[in-house]
């Protein structure tokens, strides 16, 4: 319950960096940038999974529903760590610059892109009862585009007419930074209601309420620094005492998993920036910032292990992809612009 709560808060963080102005700014060359870089490794890995379950480590939930397992798959290698690269940008302060805003929007739409994937696969496994799986599909894909639509009016106005009270009214911070847990948790429990995980209502409800300019900047760097110096610690704690990294690490797996997710989303990135009439080089490093996986592939590799839709090896495999990417990012993108 602890793990879940802290994967749910951080997921909250990482829609608070989601900048929608950002994202329908730079327009068409993120767009491209964002379809390309998750359709390659998309592709590549979901066709591994179908045809070689057994080596891509399909878990007994996996093995039985091979559809959820393949498009998990797919998801978890092409998914991008939006609060890793926001960190990378600000580090090399790229964050404003017009390649920044760039990378920051194509990963906004790859990670809903990736969310919505991922609410298709808990439908795949069953995620609204009593109905076939045609229904669930249906259902949850309807539910889910309700539940993004109210979001993003109902929720984001309300949020932004009220923030100037709240904040004049409310202790600070512990009076704001309550409302936006309980708006969170409110939707992470209505999102889970309706068979989607809950992490994406918190995501969602963070792109929502991030989206006010009267929610200040004290006010976001201190929700921060709660969640990630308090719940992140214990999310990855937990999953060390969850799981035996070198029982499990093995290394044909690793290899091939790193070479299609970091290799799909350099490839996919490099070539969505050149078809948005980017240069080599700035193609390039847009290649390597989008393949930043970090938290969370981590994240959505915990739920799949949880829901045995995948086993211990290949959990391994995406904690690996995730450190890797992250770590290599940085000098990526540094080494490219030079």
């Amino acid at each position: 319950g602890l793990i879940l709560l802290s994967a749910t808060l951080l997921l909250l963080v990482a829609g608070l960096e989601v900048e929608l102005s950002t994202a329908w700014r730079v327009g068409k060359a993120a767009i491209w940038v964002a379809m390309a870089s998750m359709a390659v490794p998309f592709a590549a890995a979901s066709a591994l999974a179908w045809f070689f379950p057994t080596f891509m480590d399909a878990g007994t939930l996996g093995v039985s529903v091979p559809s959820a397992f393949a498009l998990f798959v797919g998801v978890a290698l092409s998914i991008t760590a939006l609060p890793i690269i926001a960190k990378v940008l600000i580090d090399l302060k790229m964050f404003k610059s017009d390649l920044g805003m760039l990378v920051l929007s194509a990963a906004i739409l790859n990670d809903v892109l990736g969310w919505m994937a991922f609410a298709v696969v808990m439908a795949l496994v069953g995620g609204v009862p009593d109905t076939n799986t045609t229904d669930n599909v249906g259902m949850l894909i309807l539910w889910t585009v309700v539940f993004m639509v109210a979001a993003m009016t109902v929720l984001r106005w309300s949020f932004h007419f009220a923030m100037p009270y709240m904040q004049a009214h409310l202790s600070w911070p512990g009076g704001v930074l309550g409302i936006i847990l309980t708006i969170a948790l409110l939707c992470a429990a209505f999102t889970e209601w309706i068979g989607i995980h809950a992490i994406f209502g918190a995501f969602i409800a963070g792109v929502a309420i991030g989206d006010s300019h009267h929610l200040r900047q004290r006010t976001r760097d201190t929700i921060h620094q709660f969640i990630t110096n308090i719940f992140a610690p214990i999310f990855f704690a937990g999953i060390g005492l969850h799981i035996n990294i070198w029982a499990h690490f093995d290394l044909p797996l690793v290899l091939a998993v790193l070479t299609v997710a970091m290799g799909g989303k350099i490839a996919g990135g490099f070539l969505g920036a050149r078809m948005g009439a980017l240069r080599r080089r700035e193609s390039a490093a847009v290649g390597f910032a989008v393949a930043v996986q970090g938290s969370m592939g981590i994240i959505l590799g915990q739920l799949a292990l949880n829901m045995k839709l995948i086993g211990e090896r290949m959990f391994v495999a995406i904690i690996v992809v995730a450190f890797v990417t992250s770590a290599v990012g940085g000098p990526a993108i540094q080494a490219m612009l030079q």
